[in-house]
């Protein structure tokens, strides 16, 4: 099955369905995506940092602090 077979499936799904696979991809995916995030420095000198979707785990807090001089 091609993957844009799975995706035609997935958009005939029922919305509570297509949430809970979406779910699961969320929460298994180890796709390089999850891992994109930025720190900068705001003109009032606060850090801001953003991450891919607009998610920060408690893993990309891990990441980014040990990344702290």
């Amino acid at each position: 099955m091609s993957a844009a077979e799975v995706i035609e499936q997935i958009k005939g799904m029922a919305a509570n369905e297509r949430a809970e696979i979406a779910r699961f991809i969320a929460e298994n995916s180890n796709s390089l995506s999850r891992r994109i995030h930025s720190v900068s420095t705001e003109p009032d000198g606060l850090p801001v940092i953003r991450a891919n979707g607009g998610v920060i785990t408690s893993q990309l807090v891990h990441e980014i602090e040990s990344l702290t001089p």
